[in-house]
């Protein structure tokens, strides 16, 4: 299983695949805007640290790569277990592949990945660690094939541990009709959500103090952009007030998301007054909460948020 896995690897490292956007910058800023003849004979040049760290930006496996190979992991990893990447690295040394890619200005260049180099990708392809069987048939009969083998990908590296409560409630939210064409969006939000919480907590509050949360953030950047309308950005430094680090693009969709999960899991908006605050007992999500009878029983848009 673990040579077959490891060949599987091999042939999608000696597909010519282009560098990624990342190879570009490093040239750009720690090489001083290095081309591609230069890429080429830095490579050449196992001695120079920079040498080392150019190649483990090309050996990096990109999406295309983690998806390319996430039927051969998906097959592999109920025999291997979470601990296969350790003999998935020493059979990808053992037949010495020669990976080739195309640097950013089209000079195709070939690698020999040494041991430490080999080990590195079998680490970062995660054996072992798909999502479990309940989880990938949901993700399957939700979306089309393509689809969701990007998901299935997406659910290997999420960190997301699949404890048997994360696993009912992604199954669940797979499962939903209400997730509709959002489902991989809604996923990645829930597995970044789930790790943070105890086995016990309760995920509406959870849900509701991160809709609440990213609307305080919201709210902040509105303020600051309705002073900074009015004086310039000099005095409201004097004054102490700093910029929000925030993107508020990016808040609307962690609080739509939030409340479209809410709405799905627990059956009550995460804006509803008072959820953040409330202890709902330690019951299943949804229990004696609000049951929505069905899709067609409530709108599960998330409303357009008004001016703050």
């Amino acid at each position: 299983m673990v040579l077959g896995l490891a060949r599987a690897v091999a042939r999608e490292l000696e597909r010519e695949t282009p560098a990624g956007p990342e190879v570009e910058r490093f040239a750009r800023t720690a090489l001083g805007g290095a081309d591609d003849a230069a890429l080429a004979a830095l490579l050449a040049d196992p001695a120079d640290p920079d040498a080392a760290a150019l190649a483990e930006l090309l050996l990096f496996p990109g999406r295309a790569m983690q998806q390319a190979l996430e039927p051969a992991l998906a097959g592999a990893d109920a025999a291997l277990g979470g601990d296969a990447a350790p003999a998935l690295g020493r059979a990808l040394a053992a037949l010495a592949p020669r990976a080739r890619f195309t640097l950013p200005g089209g000079l195709a260049v070939a690698l020999a990945p040494d041991a430490r180099a080999c080990a590195g990708v079998a680490v970062r392809l995660r054996p072992g660690h798909g999502a479990p069987p309940a989880l990938a048939r949901a993700v399957d009969a939700a979306l089309a094939p393509q689809a969701a083998l990007a998901a299935r990908a997406a659910l290997r590296h999420s960190r997301c541990p699949w404890t048997a409560r994360n696993v009912d409630l992604l199954a669940r939210l797979a499962a939903s009709p209400l997730a509709g064409p959002e489902l991989p969006a809604l996923l990645a939000y829930a597995c970044a959500l789930l790790p943070g919480l105890d086995e016990g907590a309760d995920l509406a509050v959870a849900l509701a103090r991160a809709h609440a949360a990213a609307l305080r953030h919201l709210e902040a950047h509105q303020r600051f952009a309705r002073r900074l309308a009015e004086q310039n950005f000099e005095t409201l430094a004097l004054r102490g007030e700093r910029a929000p680090h925030a993107d508020p693009e990016a808040l609307r969709r962690e609080m739509r998301a939030a409340d479209r999960l809410s709405r799905i899991l627990c059956g009550v908006p995460a804006a509803a007054p008072g959820v953040a605050h409330q202890n709902l007992g330690a019951r299943a999500p949804g229990d004696g909460l609000l049951d929505p009878g069905g899709p067609d029983s409530f709108d599960p848009e998330l409303p357009e948020l008004p001016d703050i």
